[in-house]
């Protein structure tokens, strides 16, 4: 039996959160949340800085696109190569465009090449590949961005801003492109959102301070902790959120990959992803910049 390692620790996290929860109380642990969303709301306004700093100063955005194309290239290989002088299907194409072979045959488009078919050198199958995914089918498309390693509100959006508008707002015109911009903007927006969050809540936090006196009055202690410990289950659920959307930009590495993997097989994981809330309203947030 496999030990789902995402799912211990994420239990871990929910019982840590309801024990501290319980110790600092309702009082302590209201105004930690209130710092919180008081966190989220500064940020929304600082973010946007924050992102065009990581864009102008950093590769982190060609990191992600490259990332994001080898995902969907991988998603839409059409063949390998058998001997280093040929390549072979390995699914049925339907020619975008003529091809000439090197004994002078020409293959008009729309001919169908099943898999199988052994394609020789110096044809252009790079070119071929390239016309291949410029004329993706729109069901093509689709099942391309349903494949992709994402929260369904993210899938969601890019099905809802595939089209040419959104296209001229990225500075692209091919599909694969738009998918790696589009997402490479949602992680920036992501990176940025979580260090300027970091930041702003720690610096809350010290503001808290003056209020440890609150707790010491005798007659609401012990209501104070109970009511601390359910909301360590809010907080809880929060902080697993944020870390679900700290995990987005890195879904195109093998230690994403391994995460995913336990989070869709645990429906309660699969749930807290798929069904984000804080991706949500970043979606929001980001769809309005469009």
């Amino acid at each position: 039996m496999d030990i789902n390692l995402v799912f211990i620790v994420t239990i871990l996290i929910l019982i840590m959160s309801i024990i501290v929860g319980g110790l600092r109380g309702f009082f302590k642990s209201s105004l930690s949340l209130v710092a919180l969303i008081l966190s989220g709301i500064i940020v929304m306004a600082l973010n946007p800085l924050v992102t065009g700093f990581l864009r102008n100063n950093t590769k982190l955005d060609e990191w992600i696109e490259g990332k994001v194309a080898g995902m969907i290239t991988e998603e839409q290989n059409l063949g390998i190569n058998t001997d280093g002088d040929s390549v072979t299907l390995e699914k049925d194409i339907a020619l975008p465009m003529d091809i000439q072979l090197p004994n002078g045959t020409v293959l008009p488009a729309g001919t169908i090449l099943p898999a199988g078919t052994t394609l020789p050198k110096g044809i252009g199958f790079d070119e071929l590949l390239e016309q291949v995914n410029e004329n993706l089918s729109t069901a093509q498309q689709s099942k391309i961005i349903e494949s992709l390693p994402i929260p369904e509100s993210l899938r969601n959006t890019l099905e809802e801003n595939n089209n040419s508008a959104i296209y001229k707002e990225l500075g692209v015109s091919q599909f694969t492109d738009y998918i790696g911009s589009f997402i490479s903007n949602i992680c920036l927006n992501i990176i940025g959102y979580i260090v300027t969050f970091l930041i702003v809540f720690f610096a809350l936090q010290i503001l808290m301070l003056v209020f440890n006196v609150v707790d010491r009055l005798p007659i609401i202690h012990g209501i104070n902790h109970f009511a601390g410990a359910l909301l360590g289950i809010v907080k809880g659920l929060l902080l697993l959120e944020i870390l679900f959307l700290l995990l987005i930009p890195f879904t195109a590495t093998a230690f994403g990959q391994n995460v995913l993997g336990q989070i869709e097989s645990n429906a309660f994981l699969s749930m807290l992803y798929h069904k984000n809330i804080l991706i949500r309203l970043l979606m929001m947030v980001v769809g309005k910049t469009f």
